[in-house]
């Protein structure tokens, strides 16, 4: 290529680059102010009351017994593409996960959309349990419809921002999968598709557990890593760092030791001219 031609493609490119950053950072209209806010430690609105796909009028305390945690996302079946994303993506990952809904822990998909049907609702979930693989995820796996009222108030109760978008016809809503103690307070959020690693998902589920599901490999993890927010990620915990710490000073305090043990011995042992030298 002639190097003017070149020179001056670059300088074009250049000039674009800080536009197209910022049109990349501009945040669309439709989903402004559409955010997670992360109530951990904050109890989930038990009382309300919603249908499960089998037409059946439920509490959402039925479900937290206090045996089993509790993975809740927010969706609704007529979604045209992120929920459709969002349930595959985590469908996937726990396919990975040695836990089983109904046995390790319960799932409740809570539609957003007041008119979604108890059928659609059923027929979303035979979808999913297909894809999941495990036909036992059937029984720990509940889609519930509910009133506007009753579905506002738990998306607030769990800080989950959502609007219907005219224009589109569709809500804008975040991907946020939370995870919820078997009383029902909320332990974790994973905000992002990004994140539905499978060991997230896992040792999200064995957290929030609070002791009740995983083995003592799951809880050495457990101890040696901590929940990282910022990065919707297990880290090395502080414990860690601390053990570290703690061995680097006891290694060093034995090996002063023993160097004093040297030398007494060898003051010990010396021929005395070499002592008085």
């Amino acid at each position: 290529m002639n190097p003017r031609i070149l020179t001056h493609t670059l300088l074009v490119l250049a000039a674009a680059a800080p536009v197209a950053a910022a049109q990349l950072n501009e945040v669309p209209e439709e989903l402004e102010g559409i955010t997670v806010d992360q109530k951990v430690g904050e109890t989930v609105p038990l009382d309300l009351v919603f249908r499960d796909e089998h037409g059946e009028m439920v509490k959402i305390g039925d479900f937290f017994r206090g045996e089993l945690p509790v993975l809740v996302t927010l969706n609704y079946s007529a979604c045209p593409q992120l929920c459709s994303i969002q349930l595959d993506t985590l469908v996937d990952g726990l396919r990975e996960v040695d836990l089983t809904p109904g046995t390790d822990f319960t799932m409740l998909t809570v539609s957003i959309d007041p008119r979604e049907t108890v059928e659609a609702a059923a027929r979303t979930k035979a979808k999913y349990v297909e894809r999941y693989m495990r036909p036992a995820a059937a029984d720990g796996w509940h889609f519930l419809t509910g009133t506007e009222a009753n579905i506002r108030e738990f998306a607030e109760g769990v800080g989950f921002t959502y609007r219907w978008v005219e224009s589109r016809q569709e809500y804008a809503h975040p991907p946020a999968v939370v995870f919820c103690t078997p009383d029902g307070k909320i332990a974790r959020y994973l905000a992002s598709v990004a994140y539905y690693q499978p060991a997230n998902l896992k040792y999200s589920l064995v957290e929030a557990s609070e002791g009740k599901i995983g083995d003592v490999i799951d809880a050495i993890f457990l101890w040696c890593f901590a929940y990282d927010p910022n990065s919707n990620a297990y880290v090395i915990a502080i414990n860690v760092l601390r053990a570290g710490a703690f061995l680097t000073v006891l290694g060093l305090g034995l090996f002063w030791l023993k160097m004093r043990r040297w030398e007494r011995s060898r003051a010990a042992t010396a021929p005395p001219a070499e002592v008085a030298a």
